[in-house]
């Protein structure tokens, strides 16, 4: 590790929230990043794993009162093609899993700090907050620029299927008036 980076994340409030993100590669690994924000521009290790500083923007993980999931959507620079090169090879990401993981400075792994000593305490991945986990459903736009893509829950991804029963009006599929069945042991109430 670089010592600007050690001393950069030594002299950082230990309270700073930290986003790091995966894409599932789909049997071709996984892809680490980080937006870079707080100042910190270079690699971060969290859990073992590299995660990489990329010009990022993310938006729209809040959850709103009418009931609808969020959308985030993700927009990635695209510094010498390298964001449009990935999307050919990985087909845009469409419905690969994207995870934010959001934690505290002082709970990222001790190789972050000089001397490989976190001076907050230990590295500790189970205090990192409650992961989101979405799925790229399109790609909205790319140019020369960025990427900028929508995600969602596996809920609404599209041609999605989901294992379990089928579901149809007026009809239950088990079997009535039995103990494995909907659980209703009394006597027929119509024919």
């Amino acid at each position: 590790m670089k010592p600007e980076l050690a001393t950069e994340i030594h002299n950082a409030d230990p309270n700073i929230i930290l986003e790091l993100y995966q894409i599932n590669l789909k049997g071709k690994g996984e892809y680490y990043f980080h937006a870079g924000e707080n100042g910190i521009r270079k690699k971060v290790v969290f859990n073992g794993k590299e995660y990489e500083p990329i010009a990022m923007k993310v938006n729209g993980f809040e959850y709103k009162g009418d009931g609808r999931l969020p959308r985030p959507t993700m927009l990635i620079a695209n510094s010498l093609g390298e964001m449009s090169l990935k999307n050919m090879f990985f087909e845009d990401f469409i419905s690969h899993k994207v995870t934010r993981i959001k934690t505290f400075i002082k709970y990222i792994d001790d190789i972050n700090f000089p001397g490989n000593n976190n001076p907050y305490g230990e590295a500790d991945i189970e205090n990192a907050f409650s992961k989101d986990e979405y799925y790229v459903n399109q790609k909205i736009r790319e140019d020369k620029y960025s990427c900028e893509y929508e995600l969602v829950s596996i809920l609404e991804l599209q041609d999605m299927k989901l294992p379990g029963r089928r579901i149809m009006a007026n009809h239950c599929s088990w079997i009535y008036r039995s103990i494995n069945g909907c659980g209703y042991n009394g006597s027929a109430v119509a024919d």
